[in-house]
Order: C-alpha cells, then sequence, then structure tokens
C-alpha cells in the first residue's frame, strides 16, 4: 500500500546564481530533458505494443470488475508498463548517455514518475498524448525525493546544494517577511530547482515542499452565538424542504401511476433550468422528481418516454390546420384551429404528447383524441366556447405547494402565488381553475 502523503506546502525563494554554476545548471536541465524525451518514447512504445497484443484486446472484452483490472494489470506486468519499471528505463539512459555526473538517482526517478504521470492520464483519457519537450519547449524544473540525497536544503548555511553545487538564497530579515522565517520552521520534504525567463534574463528559484499548512495572512473566525444559531436554524429549514419535496414528489408519482405505467413526457435540459431558475429548482427538484418517475416505471414494468422536443414542438403546434404558429410565453391559452374554441396552452400541450409517435403528430389521433378530450378540459376550466370581447385570457389562478411554504421561510423562491409569466390571475377573462397549476420557474 502507497505511504499516507501528510499535507504540504511550498515556499519559493529566488536563488543566487553566478556565471559558472548557471552554465553548469543549464547542461544538467538539457541532460533532464534529453533523458525525460528518451523515457516518454519508450514508455509510448510499450503502450502501443500493449494495446496491439491479444491479452489486452481480450481484457477490453471483460465487464468491468476485479476481473477486468486484474488482467489490465497483467498486461501492464507483462509489457513492463509502470511507474517502477520507467524508474528502470530512466537509470538505464542516464547511464547509457554518461550524465551519471549531471543527474544524481533521485532526479532520475522522479522524471520516470513525470513520464509515468504523463502517460497515465493519457490512457485514461485525462489528457492528450504526451509531447516530446524540444529547445522551444525545454524542462524548466528538477526535484529529489527527499532532503537527504543530491538536491537538499541546509538551513543552517542558507543554502541549496545539489551535487557539487551551493547555491545561496536570497532571504528576507524577519521584519521584512516574517512568513518566510515561521514557513522555514517546518521540516523540508524535498526540494524542487526551478527557473523562469523574468525581463528577458533566465532567473533560478527553489521551491521547498515543506511538512504542514501554513498561509501568509491565515485568520481564525470566531462564530458567534447568533452565528451559530442561526446556522442551526437553516440547517432545519433546509431538513423540512428536504424531507417535504421527497414526500410530495412520492405522492404526486403515485398519483400519475394510478393512471398508467407508459408516461410521455419532453427531453428537457434541467441543468438550464438550474442555470437560469436557480432558486426554484433548488424547491421544486423537476430533474429528481424526473428521475423518481423513471425509477418507479421501471420497478412497475413500465417506461418513461423522453418525446423530441424540437421536433415535435408541441407549444406552437395545432392539430385541426395541422401548422405550427410561434406564441409569445406571455400567451397562455391557444386558439383550435381560429374558431371560439380556446384551451389553457399546458394542458393542450399535455394532450398532443399523449398521442404522440415516433414520427410525429398523427391528424387522424388526434381529432379522435381530441373528441374524448375536449369536454373534459371544459369540465375543469381548462378549455371553453365563445371567446369574450376583451381577447384571450392570459392567466390561471395558482396555489403554492406545501414545500413552497417552506421555503419561503428562507425566501428561496420568489413569485410564490404567480403564474409561469406573472400575469394576474384575478383577470376578468382568466377561467377559473381550482386544482390547476402550472408551476413558476
Amino acid at each position: 500500500m502507497p505511504n499516507a502523503q501528510s499535507p504540504s506546502f511550498i515556499l519559493e525563494l529566488p536563488l543566487v546564481v553566478q556565471p559558472t554554476a548557471d552554465r553548469i545548471m543549464l547542461g544538467r536541465f538539457e541532460a533532464g530533458r534529453r533523458l525525460y524525451n528518451a523515457v516518454l518514447d519508450e514508455a509510448l512504445k510499450r503502450l502501443d505494443l500493449m494495446r496491439q497484443s491479444k491479452a489486452w484486446q481480450a481484457a477490453r472484452g471483460i465487464c468491468k470488475g476485479k476481473a477486468r483490472n486484474q488482467a489490465f494489470t497483467d498486461c501492464n506486468t507483462c509489457f513492463g508498463f509502470s511507474e517502477y519499471a520507467l524508474h528502470s528505463v530512466a537509470t538505464t539512459h542516464k547511464n547509457a548517455a554518461g550524465f551519471a555526473h549531471r543527474l544524481g538517482a533521485h532526479e532520475t526517478q522522479k522524471i520516470g514518475t513525470r513520464v509515468w504521470k504523463a502517460v497515465s492520464e493519457y490512457v485514461f483519457g485525462a489528457r492528450g498524448r504526451p509531447r516530446f519537450k524540444g529547445r522551444n519547449r525545454p524542462l524548466h524544473s528538477l526535484e529529489g525525493k527527499n532532503n537527504v540525497a543530491n538536491i537538499r536544503w541546509n538551513a543552517d548555511t542558507g543554502c541549496v546544494t545539489w551535487g557539487t553545487l551551493a547555491l545561496p538564497v536570497k532571504l528576507p530579515t524577519r521584519d521584512q517577511d516574517p512568513y518566510v522565517h515561521a514557513a522555514l520552521k517546518s521540516e523540508t520534504k524535498y526540494c524542487r530547482i526551478v527557473w523562469r525567463m523574468e525581463n528577458g534574463r533566465q532567473r533560478g528559484l527553489v521551491q521547498l515542499v515543506q511538512d504542514g499548512i501554513a498561509k501568509k495572512g491565515r485568520h481564525t473566525g470566531i462564530r458567534s452565538k447568533h452565528y451559530l444559531d442561526l446556522q442551526r436554524q437553516i440547517a432545519e429549514v433546509e431538513r423540512q424542504l428536504a424531507a417535504t419535496r421527497k414526500k410530495e414528489h412520492g405522492a404526486l408519482a403515485n398519483k400519475i401511476f394510478g393512471l398508467g405505467n407508459l408516461i410521455q413526457t419532453e427531453a428537457l435540459s434541467y441543468k438550464a433550468f438550474q442555470k437560469n431558475y436557480g432558486r426554484s429548482v433548488k424547491v421544486r427538484a423537476p430533474g429528481m422528481f424526473i428521475e423518481l418517475l423513471t425509477r418507479k416505471a421501471e420497478s412497475a414494468g413500465g417506461k418513461l418516454v423522453e418525446l423530441n422536443t424540437r421536433r415535435l414542438r408541441m407549444s406552437p403546434y395545432d392539430h385541426v390546420s395541422g401548422t405550427y404558429a410561434k406564441k409569445p410565453l406571455s400567451q397562455r391559452w391557444h386558439r383550435i384551429g381560429g374558431d371560439d374554441v380556446i384551451v389553457q396552452r399546458d394542458c393542450y400541450s399535455a394532450f398532443l404528447a399523449k398521442h404522440a409517435t415516433e414520427d410525429g403528430h398523427s391528424s387522424s389521433r388526434l381529432e379522435e383524441g381530441w373528441a374524448v378530450a375536449e369536454p373534459l378540459l371544459e369540465r375543469a376550466g381548462a378549455c371553453r366556447h365563445h371567446e369574450s370581447a376583451s381577447g384571450l385570457p392570459k392567466g390561471n389562478p395558482t396555489g403554492a405547494m406545501p414545500s413552497e411554504s417552506i421555503a419561503r421561510k428562507k425566501r428561496l423562491v420568489r413569485g410564490l402565488h404567480r403564474d409561469a409569466v406573472g400575469i394576474n390571475p384575478e383577470s376578468p377573462d382568466a377561467p377559473r381553475m381550482p386544482a390547476f397549476r402550472t408551476p413558476w420557474l
């Protein structure tokens, strides 16, 4: 098992690099770049050969589980595709190239680890195929594995020792930067030598990976009794909201399944709802309700069918004339075929969804179904004849869900007594529909 990693932070300090030391460091970074390319080339070759093998192809056909994982592990072992195998590759290439006086064992192994991480992310699809480092994309850092060998920090002398090089560190005084001196009291795990271009000049830096946590300017917050009491109240409101919403979802789902186990609904983007109507979606959770319907439908031997919203276009469609007429969101009532029959927009869309087919809208099915649905909708107040002189009604009475009374305590939603477009439900032209409600998002 890998050792548990303790928390750590990085302290970056500038180095004093003389021209002679600068030339030596450039040679070591160039050796590291070439070694990285050699190890990466070998790793990619082994990966390509492994993917072409029959054992790899057979492992891909196994169902996910321990057997599949073990099959891939055996492939990795057979082709030497592992982190420790790349350590050996890096050491072999370093010795063959004569870089033993430039790079130590720890830097060499860390180069192998860097290649392994890059190739592993490529294998699992987290990033693209790793690229080789050229002169325009050089290696910018080399690091050790501990503070004992090769690259190490000496707190007594204030220098970083890298083999035969002694690189002094520019340390501010305690008054200038007390954070640096406080951070240096922590134990140093290992060191990383870094170089950057600043103002057209190459600048050397050391990054000390220290044990523990240290943050400059960190403040410890003090929570008052009033704050803690308010926090408990908010938690209780959220708990009640979640419990009530779950109960309402279950009751509504059971009521729907009392009518049948084949449910047809429009395919909607609930993430878009969250983006545009965050508070309302938080209270009502339409995506969670659809997930509940799907699960209950599968348990009951039925299914939930999501209809293609863009292809069917149920809101602007008229089954009598067979035409599509785009309506503004504020127009909540639809005139059937241009005559005196008007129907509530959402109820009419539900009627179209009930009779929709995979090929689209069927005129014969809709005409037959409308003969049955029209009197039912008229009795419920969602359809009527003889339009009034003032024009189409624009709203319908709404009622708040039980969970909204809980949400109102913390003002989680707005407009709990308004319809979808904020029209006054007390309009004289609005039909009386005490049982129907369009959720306001």
